[in-house]
């Protein structure tokens, strides 16, 4: 799904919570686990104002962005 990046939060130690839009479901919040380590892939490109193409997964209680 086509989400655009509002802001990101500092969640536990290596996680951020990422606040997005999406057309087909409006804002949302999800987890983006690991993105403060320096290995992390994802850490560029979910910048705030970015036009993404997103996959979640649906934990226990919260929803997780997976690429």
């Amino acid at each position: 799904m086509k989400a655009i990046i509002l802001s990101r939060q500092d969640f536990r130690e290596y996680d951020q919570r990422i606040i997005c839009y999406t057309l087909e479901r409006g804002k949302q919040e999800y987890v983006a686990r690991g993105l403060k380590k320096i290995t992390s892939k994802l850490s560029s490109s979910l910048e705030p104002g970015s036009l993404l193409n997103i996959q979640t997964a649906q934990g226990k209680e919260l929803e997780y962005l997976i690429s």
